[in-house]
This record gives C-alpha cells, sequence and structure tokens, in this order.
C-alpha cells in the first residue's frame, strides 16, 4: 500500500513556488517526502494517515529559508502556473476567484475594487480562462471602482483575459475620476483593442491589427516602455500592434481611480465593456516575450 501526495512530483529542489496567503515567490532549496504507510508505519507501528512531509524554501528578498511541514506542504504553488516570473514587477492582481460579496481583491493589497452597482454586480461566471472564476459585464451598467495606489506612472504592462462580442467598451482604466479629463486605458475600437491616453483635448492611441470580439478567450497585454517610449500591443502572445506609438510625454497624469468595465472621466461613467474578464495583472515594467509567454500558458 502506498500513500502519497500529488505535489510531491512537481515540487522538487530548485523549483520557483508562490505562497498565495503570504504574497511571496522563491525557490525550494530542499525537501524530505515519505510514504507514512510503508515508512512509518514500519519504523514507529501505525500512523498510516499522518503527512510527515518537509520542504524548505527560500523566498525572494528572505534572508533564511521558510519550513513547511505536514499539511502546510500544499499549499504551495508553482510560481509559473500562478504569480509568474515577473512577479517581482506585479503592482496590481486581480485573479476574481471570490465567490460572494461585492470586493474585487488585489493580491497585491494595493488597489481593493468594488463591484458596482451593489443592487446588480457583474456576474461570477464558472466558465472562466484561468482558476474557477471570472467576471461577466453587461455593457450597460456594471462596473468595479477602485483607487490608483502604487499604480506605475513610468514603465507598465497590462495583461488580462477577455472573452466578447462587443465592438466597443473600455476594459481597464486608469481615469481622473469626479474631477479631472485625463485617462490611460485599455479599451475595445471596432472589435479591436486600443491602448489609450488622454491628457484634456490631446489623445493617443494604438490599435492592435486585428480584431479580438469573436465570443472566444484571447490573452491581452499591453506595454509601454516609458513617458516618450514605444506602446506594444500582444494577442495571444503575439505582436499586433497595427503601427509604430510612442507615448505623448505626460508625465503626471493626475489619474484618481482605476476601473474595470468603464471609463470614469470628468465627472462622467462612459464605455461599459460588455464581455467577460480573468486574471487582470498590472505590472510597473515592460513584460518581455517570455513572461508573456508564460502568461499566457496559464489557460489550460
Amino acid at each position: 500500500m502506498s500513500y502519497t501526495y500529488t505535489y510531491q512530483s512537481s515540487m522538487t529542489v530548485g523549483v520557483r513556488v508562490y505562497d498565495k496567503k503570504i504574497k511571496k515567490v522563491g525557490a525550494i532549496q530542499s525537501v524530505s517526502y515519505y510514504d507514512p504507510v510503508n515508512y512509518y508505519q514500519r519504523r514507529f507501528g501505525s500512523w498510516p494517515n499522518k503527512n510527515f512531509d518537509s520542504i524548505n524554501v527560500r523566498f525572494d528578498g528572505d534572508g533564511s529559508d521558510t519550513i513547511y511541514r505536514g499539511e502546510s506542504c500544499a499549499s504551495l504553488q508553482l510560481e509559473s502556473a500562478t504569480a509568474g516570473g515577473a512577479y517581482s514587477k506585479l503592482v496590481l492582481w486581480h485573479d476574481f476567484e471570490e465567490t460572494a460579496g461585492t470586493v474585487v481583491g488585489d493580491w497585491k493589497d494595493n488597489v481593493h475594487s468594488v463591484n458596482k452597482p451593489a443592487s446588480a454586480v457583474a456576474t461570477k461566471s464558472t466558465t472562466s480562462a484561468v482558476g474557477d472564476r471570472c467576471l461577466v459585464f453587461n455593457g450597460t451598467n456594471q462596473y468595479t471602482l477602485g483607487s490608483v495606489t502604487n499604480m506605475p506612472t513610468t514603465k507598465m504592462s497590462f495583461a488580462f483575459w477577455i472573452k466578447t462580442t462587443d465592438t466597443a467598451g473600455t476594459i481597464f482604466s486608469f481615469g481622473g475620476g469626479g474631477s479631472n479629463n485625463v485617462e490611460r486605458a485599455v479599451k475595445l475600437s471596432a472589435g479591436k483593442v486600443q491602448l489609450f491616453e488622454k491628457n484634456g483635448g490631446a489623445e493617443t492611441s494604438l490599435l492592435s491589427s486585428g480584431t479580438v470580439n469573436d465570443d472566444s478567450w484571447h490573452h491581452i497585454v499591453c506595454t509601454i516602455a516609458g513617458i516618450s517610449s514605444v506602446w506594444k500591443i500582444y494577442v495571444d502572445k503575439v505582436d499586433v500592434s497595427a503601427s509604430t506609438v510612442n507615448g505623448p510625454g505626460n508625465t503626471n497624469l493626475a489619474v484618481t481611480q482605476t476601473t474595470i468595465a468603464v471609463s470614469y472621466v470628468n465627472a462622467v461613467y462612459s464605455n461599459y465593456y460588455a464581455g467577460s474578464i480573468d486574471d487582470l495583472r498590472v505590472y510597473n515594467d515592460v513584460l518581455t516575450q517570455g513572461e508573456i509567454d508564460e502568461l499566457y500558458a496559464l489557460k489550460p
């Protein structure tokens, strides 16, 4: 008779792991895996169902190992299948795994958004791209609203999954909120992905070369290399930027709100998005092709 645990085959020395509870990533330094039926029952007489495993992890930035013993070993997840190799650049992460309530949690603890309107929030669907759930917005009055705590102002990347038939709508936005006529956002324009920036009357835009509104899941990554540097759009890990666009040089956009599925600019909510969204991440740097490939590979 054998009694083993599923993590034993993947959690090996050198593998990078993620602990969602403490929000840290690191590398496994050593493991001790035992078959409690064959080993401990033979040596000590019983304990057929007790987990005696241990995993030592050195988390990035720590000076010593963290030891996981017994059932706690199962709390570790592969970095490549969850947080991703760009975790150190991550400043916002909505995985949309909440089962109840109106809060949309940020696993980086910067922007915890709220589903609105409270009387008719976006649908929590189990037909997701990654994980167990996603949010589905109706394109009429549903959106999420949060702050802009610790959000990037120069280099940045936006990454998320969408499934939609919508032709126009704001997917994700940093907006001026109740008073400022400014916005940095990812939208749909005639079914294409649009990376967009507005500063008063001045607007800058980059479009994808093709459409994404075919009611299938697509992974979108938009990167901004700096204030006056190149913008790029990736769809399903391929650079599909329709032209060469450099940022307009707006060093201090007065954004005050983070929204999903709507623009909130100059005290007006507009351009509601209809469709599904999953695994939304914001980074304070430009993702590499390898990091984009890794995020795309998260979808089963």
